[in-house]
Protein backbone atom coordinates (compact mmCIF):
# COMPACT_ATOMS: atom_id res chain seq x y z
CA UNK A 1 0.00 0.00 0.00
CA UNK A 2 0.83 3.61 -0.47
CA UNK A 3 2.00 5.72 2.60
CA UNK A 4 -0.63 8.38 3.20
CA UNK A 5 2.57 10.47 4.26
CA UNK A 6 4.98 11.98 2.84
CA UNK A 7 8.70 12.60 2.93
CA UNK A 8 9.69 16.13 4.59
CA UNK A 9 11.15 18.25 1.60
CA UNK A 10 14.10 20.20 2.88
CA UNK A 11 15.52 20.87 -0.46
CA UNK A 12 13.57 24.42 -0.49
CA UNK A 13 12.57 23.59 -4.18
CA UNK A 14 8.78 22.46 -4.71
CA UNK A 15 8.76 18.46 -5.52
CA UNK A 16 6.30 18.97 -8.15
CA UNK A 17 6.08 20.95 -11.30
CA UNK A 18 2.75 21.07 -12.80
CA UNK A 19 3.46 21.76 -16.46
CA UNK A 20 0.23 23.46 -17.78
CA UNK A 21 -0.36 23.47 -21.36
CA UNK A 22 -2.13 25.91 -22.93
CA UNK A 23 -3.26 26.97 -26.35
CA UNK A 24 -6.45 29.03 -27.02
CA UNK A 25 -9.20 27.29 -24.66
CA UNK A 26 -9.04 30.16 -22.49
CA UNK A 27 -13.02 29.34 -21.34
CA UNK A 28 -11.67 26.04 -19.42
CA UNK A 29 -8.28 26.89 -18.22
CA UNK A 30 -9.66 28.66 -15.10
CA UNK A 31 -11.32 24.91 -14.01
CA UNK A 32 -8.03 23.38 -14.55
CA UNK A 33 -6.04 26.19 -12.79
CA UNK A 34 -8.23 25.58 -9.73
CA UNK A 35 -7.87 21.44 -10.28
CA UNK A 36 -4.32 22.05 -9.68
CA UNK A 37 -4.84 24.60 -6.82
CA UNK A 38 -7.36 22.74 -4.86
CA UNK A 39 -4.75 19.16 -4.34
CA UNK A 40 -4.66 17.91 -0.81
CA UNK A 41 -1.04 17.88 -1.54
CA UNK A 42 0.14 21.47 -1.51
CA UNK A 43 3.67 21.27 -2.16
CA UNK A 44 3.82 22.06 -5.91
CA UNK A 45 4.74 24.98 -8.41
CA UNK A 46 2.53 25.45 -11.64
CA UNK A 47 4.34 26.18 -14.70
CA UNK A 48 1.69 27.65 -17.08
CA UNK A 49 3.28 27.40 -20.83
CA UNK A 50 0.62 29.47 -22.98
CA UNK A 51 1.67 27.94 -26.67
CA UNK A 52 -1.45 30.93 -28.04
CA UNK A 53 1.91 33.11 -29.30
CA UNK A 54 -0.64 36.13 -27.83
CA UNK A 55 -0.64 35.48 -24.26
CA UNK A 56 -4.13 34.40 -23.80
CA UNK A 57 -4.42 32.90 -20.84
CA UNK A 58 -2.49 35.38 -19.29
CA UNK A 59 -5.74 37.38 -17.34
CA UNK A 60 -6.50 33.82 -15.76
CA UNK A 61 -3.01 33.59 -14.49
CA UNK A 62 -2.48 36.87 -12.91
CA UNK A 63 -4.40 36.83 -9.86
CA UNK A 64 -1.89 34.33 -8.80
CA UNK A 65 1.35 35.83 -9.80
CA UNK A 66 2.43 36.87 -6.80
CA UNK A 67 2.04 33.77 -5.02
CA UNK A 68 5.50 32.74 -5.85
CA UNK A 69 4.11 29.35 -6.74
CA UNK A 70 3.07 29.92 -10.34
CA UNK A 71 5.57 30.81 -13.84
CA UNK A 72 3.86 32.30 -16.51
CA UNK A 73 5.47 31.65 -20.08
CA UNK A 74 3.85 32.75 -23.08
CA UNK A 75 5.37 32.30 -26.27
CA UNK A 76 6.17 35.56 -28.28
CA UNK A 77 4.98 32.72 -31.28
CA UNK A 78 3.58 29.42 -31.24
CA UNK A 79 6.01 27.01 -31.03
CA UNK A 80 4.36 23.80 -30.90
CA UNK A 81 3.42 21.56 -27.79
CA UNK A 82 6.68 19.64 -27.73
CA UNK A 83 8.84 22.90 -28.11
CA UNK A 84 6.38 24.82 -25.79
CA UNK A 85 6.96 21.63 -23.10
CA UNK A 86 10.59 21.82 -23.02
CA UNK A 87 10.91 25.41 -22.39
CA UNK A 88 8.84 24.93 -19.37
CA UNK A 89 10.82 22.06 -17.94
CA UNK A 90 13.75 23.81 -18.57
CA UNK A 91 12.48 26.77 -15.56
CA UNK A 92 10.66 24.03 -13.71
CA UNK A 93 12.34 23.21 -10.22
CA UNK A 94 10.51 20.48 -9.12
CA UNK A 95 11.87 16.86 -8.40
CA UNK A 96 8.82 15.45 -9.94
CA UNK A 97 6.94 16.51 -13.37
CA UNK A 98 3.23 16.20 -13.76
CA UNK A 99 1.87 17.60 -17.50
CA UNK A 100 -1.92 18.69 -17.36
CA UNK A 101 -3.51 20.12 -20.46
CA UNK A 102 -6.04 23.39 -20.16
CA UNK A 103 -9.27 21.19 -21.23
CA UNK A 104 -8.77 18.28 -18.63
CA UNK A 105 -8.90 18.41 -14.70
CA UNK A 106 -7.45 16.70 -11.64
CA UNK A 107 -9.16 15.19 -8.39
CA UNK A 108 -8.13 16.43 -5.03
CA UNK A 109 -6.11 13.81 -4.04
CA UNK A 110 -4.61 12.93 -7.35
CA UNK A 111 -1.32 14.16 -6.29
CA UNK A 112 -1.17 12.93 -2.88
CA UNK A 113 -1.68 9.69 -4.00
CA UNK A 114 0.92 9.38 -6.80
CA UNK A 115 3.89 11.21 -5.30
CA UNK A 116 3.58 8.80 -2.45
CA UNK A 117 3.90 6.10 -4.68
CA UNK A 118 7.14 7.48 -6.14
CA UNK A 119 8.77 8.79 -2.95
CA UNK A 120 7.87 4.86 -1.11
CA UNK A 121 10.61 3.59 -3.64
CA UNK A 122 12.94 5.92 -5.27
CA UNK A 123 13.61 3.07 -8.26
CA UNK A 124 9.96 4.00 -9.66
CA UNK A 125 10.50 6.66 -12.65
CA UNK A 126 6.84 7.14 -12.77
CA UNK A 127 3.30 6.51 -11.38
CA UNK A 128 -0.16 6.99 -13.05
CA UNK A 129 -4.08 6.28 -12.68
CA UNK A 130 -6.96 5.69 -14.40
CA UNK A 131 -9.30 8.69 -15.31
CA UNK A 132 -12.88 9.86 -15.65
CA UNK A 133 -14.11 10.67 -19.14
CA UNK A 134 -16.13 13.66 -18.96
CA UNK A 135 -17.62 15.65 -22.00
CA UNK A 136 -17.38 19.12 -22.94
CA UNK A 137 -19.58 20.16 -20.00
CA UNK A 138 -17.61 18.32 -17.43
CA UNK A 139 -20.72 15.44 -17.23
CA UNK A 140 -18.71 12.04 -16.35
CA UNK A 141 -19.56 9.63 -18.73
CA UNK A 142 -19.41 6.30 -16.84
CA UNK A 143 -20.08 3.92 -19.55
CA UNK A 144 -17.31 5.45 -21.65
CA UNK A 145 -15.30 5.14 -19.00
CA UNK A 146 -15.14 1.81 -18.37
CA UNK A 147 -14.84 0.76 -22.01
CA UNK A 148 -11.95 3.40 -22.16
CA UNK A 149 -10.30 1.43 -19.00
CA UNK A 150 -10.70 -2.12 -20.93
CA UNK A 151 -9.16 -0.45 -24.62
CA UNK A 152 -6.09 0.21 -22.76
CA UNK A 153 -5.82 -2.71 -20.55
CA UNK A 154 -5.82 -0.71 -17.29
CA UNK A 155 -9.26 -3.20 -16.41
CA UNK A 156 -6.08 -6.07 -15.63
CA UNK A 157 -3.85 -4.48 -13.65
CA UNK A 158 -4.54 -4.59 -9.40
CA UNK A 159 -2.41 -1.95 -7.35
CA UNK A 160 1.25 -1.73 -7.71
CA UNK A 161 4.01 -2.31 -9.99
CA UNK A 162 3.37 -2.78 -13.24
CA UNK A 163 4.59 -6.31 -14.99
CA UNK A 164 5.35 -6.15 -18.63
CA UNK A 165 5.69 -2.45 -18.77
CA UNK A 166 7.53 -2.24 -22.36
CA UNK A 167 4.45 -3.91 -23.66
CA UNK A 168 1.86 -2.42 -21.66
CA UNK A 169 3.47 1.05 -22.95
CA UNK A 170 4.19 0.25 -26.48
CA UNK A 171 1.87 -1.74 -27.56
CA UNK A 172 -1.11 -1.00 -25.67
CA UNK A 173 -0.56 2.73 -24.95
CA UNK A 174 -1.80 2.27 -21.37
CA UNK A 175 -0.27 4.74 -19.39
CA UNK A 176 -1.72 8.33 -19.74
CA UNK A 177 0.87 10.59 -19.32
CA UNK A 178 -0.42 14.03 -20.23
CA UNK A 179 -2.77 14.42 -17.44
CA UNK A 180 -2.86 10.86 -15.20
CA UNK A 181 0.86 10.52 -14.43
CA UNK A 182 3.54 12.21 -12.35
CA UNK A 183 7.35 11.22 -13.44
CA UNK A 184 10.61 11.57 -11.90
CA UNK A 185 12.24 14.50 -14.03
CA UNK A 186 15.97 13.65 -13.81
CA UNK A 187 14.65 10.13 -15.53
CA UNK A 188 15.34 11.40 -18.96
CA UNK A 189 17.41 14.13 -20.88
CA UNK A 190 14.71 16.70 -21.86
CA UNK A 191 16.45 18.49 -24.59
CA UNK A 192 17.90 15.62 -26.24
CA UNK A 193 15.59 12.80 -25.69
CA UNK A 194 12.07 14.93 -26.05
CA UNK A 195 12.52 15.39 -30.41
CA UNK A 196 10.05 18.01 -32.23
CA UNK A 197 8.81 15.10 -34.54
CA UNK A 198 6.64 13.30 -31.81
CA UNK A 199 4.80 16.48 -31.88
CA UNK A 200 1.34 15.69 -30.52
CA UNK A 201 2.03 11.97 -29.59
CA UNK A 202 4.93 13.44 -26.91
CA UNK A 203 3.00 11.80 -24.19
CA UNK A 204 3.06 8.51 -25.88
CA UNK A 205 7.06 9.07 -26.53
CA UNK A 206 7.75 10.21 -23.00
CA UNK A 207 6.01 6.74 -21.22
CA UNK A 208 7.73 4.54 -24.25
CA UNK A 209 11.13 5.87 -23.35
CA UNK A 210 10.55 5.61 -19.41
CA UNK A 211 9.39 1.95 -19.83
CA UNK A 212 12.35 1.15 -21.65
CA UNK A 213 14.62 1.90 -18.86
CA UNK A 214 13.57 -1.15 -16.80
CA UNK A 215 13.08 0.88 -13.88
CA UNK A 216 9.52 0.10 -12.08
CA UNK A 217 6.34 2.05 -12.61
CA UNK A 218 3.39 2.24 -10.31
CA UNK A 219 -0.27 1.83 -11.12
CA UNK A 220 -2.72 3.14 -9.00
CA UNK A 221 -6.24 1.99 -10.20
CA UNK A 222 -8.47 4.42 -8.82
CA UNK A 223 -10.23 7.65 -11.07
CA UNK A 224 -7.97 10.50 -10.39
CA UNK A 225 -8.08 12.70 -13.32
CA UNK A 226 -10.69 13.36 -15.64
CA UNK A 227 -10.19 13.53 -19.14
CA UNK A 228 -12.89 15.76 -21.40
CA UNK A 229 -14.14 14.49 -25.05
CA UNK A 230 -14.41 17.29 -27.12
CA UNK A 231 -14.73 19.11 -30.88
CA UNK A 232 -11.89 21.19 -30.26
CA UNK A 233 -9.54 18.52 -29.00
CA UNK A 234 -6.41 18.49 -31.21
CA UNK A 235 -6.77 14.82 -31.82
CA UNK A 236 -10.33 15.53 -33.25
CA UNK A 237 -8.76 18.00 -36.45
CA UNK A 238 -8.33 15.70 -39.64
CA UNK A 239 -5.53 16.29 -41.65
CA UNK A 240 -3.46 14.40 -43.90
CA UNK A 241 -0.39 13.86 -41.95
CA UNK A 242 -1.85 12.68 -38.33
CA UNK A 243 0.97 9.86 -38.61
CA UNK A 244 4.06 11.22 -39.21
CA UNK A 245 4.74 11.36 -35.92
CA UNK A 246 4.47 7.46 -34.85
CA UNK A 247 5.90 6.77 -38.30
CA UNK A 248 9.05 8.81 -36.74
CA UNK A 249 8.87 6.77 -33.12
CA UNK A 250 8.63 3.48 -34.37
CA UNK A 251 11.29 4.23 -36.35
CA UNK A 252 13.78 5.36 -33.93
CA UNK A 253 12.77 2.53 -31.63
CA UNK A 254 13.81 0.05 -34.25
CA UNK A 255 17.04 2.11 -35.46
CA UNK A 256 18.27 2.69 -31.98
CA UNK A 257 17.54 -1.17 -31.11
CA UNK A 258 14.65 -0.38 -28.19
CA UNK A 259 12.45 -3.09 -27.17
CA UNK A 260 14.43 -6.01 -28.62
CA UNK A 261 12.07 -8.50 -27.69
CA UNK A 262 9.07 -6.68 -29.43
CA UNK A 263 10.59 -5.69 -32.20
CA UNK A 264 8.45 -7.72 -34.55
CA UNK A 265 5.89 -5.61 -33.07
CA UNK A 266 7.41 -2.86 -33.86
CA UNK A 267 7.80 -3.66 -37.35
CA UNK A 268 3.97 -4.04 -38.10
CA UNK A 269 3.23 -0.78 -36.14
CA UNK A 270 5.49 0.95 -38.47
CA UNK A 271 4.19 -0.92 -41.55
CA UNK A 272 0.27 0.19 -40.30
CA UNK A 273 1.09 4.11 -40.27
CA UNK A 274 3.19 4.04 -43.16
CA UNK A 275 -0.25 2.44 -44.57
CA UNK A 276 -2.40 5.09 -42.69
CA UNK A 277 -0.23 7.87 -43.40
CA UNK A 278 -0.80 6.93 -47.39
CA UNK A 279 -4.35 6.41 -46.62
CA UNK A 280 -5.02 10.04 -45.41
CA UNK A 281 -3.33 11.29 -47.85
CA UNK A 282 -5.25 9.91 -50.40
CA UNK A 283 -8.20 10.73 -48.14
CA UNK A 284 -7.25 14.69 -49.12
CA UNK A 285 -6.32 13.95 -53.18
CA UNK A 286 -2.53 13.65 -52.12
CA UNK A 287 -2.07 10.65 -54.40
CA UNK A 288 1.55 10.72 -55.13
CA UNK A 289 2.81 10.98 -51.49
CA UNK A 290 -0.21 8.04 -51.05
CA UNK A 291 1.80 5.94 -53.35
CA UNK A 292 4.63 6.31 -52.10
CA UNK A 293 4.02 5.51 -48.47
CA UNK A 294 1.83 2.42 -49.27
CA UNK A 295 4.79 1.05 -51.66
CA UNK A 296 6.86 1.85 -47.90
CA UNK A 297 4.63 -0.03 -45.94
CA UNK A 298 4.99 -3.30 -48.00
CA UNK A 299 8.59 -2.89 -47.95
CA UNK A 300 8.72 -2.79 -44.33
CA UNK A 301 6.22 -5.85 -44.13
CA UNK A 302 4.49 -7.06 -47.34
CA UNK A 303 0.69 -7.65 -47.47
CA UNK A 304 -1.87 -7.77 -50.15
CA UNK A 305 -3.52 -5.22 -48.05
CA UNK A 306 -1.25 -2.58 -49.47
CA UNK A 307 -0.86 -3.55 -52.91
CA UNK A 308 -4.61 -2.93 -53.09
CA UNK A 309 -4.43 0.18 -51.30
CA UNK A 310 -1.64 1.17 -53.72
CA UNK A 311 -4.31 -0.03 -57.34
CA UNK A 312 -7.09 2.31 -55.69
CA UNK A 313 -4.60 5.21 -55.19
CA UNK A 314 -4.73 5.29 -59.26
CA UNK A 315 -9.19 5.16 -59.08
CA UNK A 316 -10.97 8.28 -59.70
CA UNK A 317 -11.33 10.55 -57.42
CA UNK A 318 -15.54 10.22 -57.71
CA UNK A 319 -15.16 6.13 -57.26
CA UNK A 320 -12.72 6.78 -54.27
CA UNK A 321 -15.16 8.68 -52.18
CA UNK A 322 -17.86 5.57 -52.54
CA UNK A 323 -15.15 3.25 -51.29
CA UNK A 324 -15.42 2.12 -47.49
CA UNK A 325 -11.72 2.18 -47.17
CA UNK A 326 -10.43 -0.16 -45.13
CA UNK A 327 -9.87 -0.30 -41.20
CA UNK A 328 -6.67 -0.93 -39.47
CA UNK A 329 -7.68 -3.85 -38.39
CA UNK A 330 -8.54 -5.66 -41.56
Amino acid sequence: NIPSSHPENTSGKPKVSVLLTVYKRTDLIPLALQSVLDQTFQDFEIVVADDSGEESSLPVCEPHLNSGRLIYQGNETTLGIVESLKRAIRSSKGTYLAVLNDDDLWEPYFLERLVAALDDDPRRVLAFSNHWIIDENGVIDEQETETIRRKYRRDRLAEGEVSNIAEFALLHWGIPLAMASVFRKDSLNWDDELSSEVTGAYDYWIACLLAAKNQPIYFVPENLTRYRVHGRMETARVRPDKTENHIYMYSQFLERNMFENLRSKLIQQLSLMEYLLGRDQLTFNHRTAARQNFKKAFKTLPSLKYIFALILSYAPEAALKKMKWMSPTT
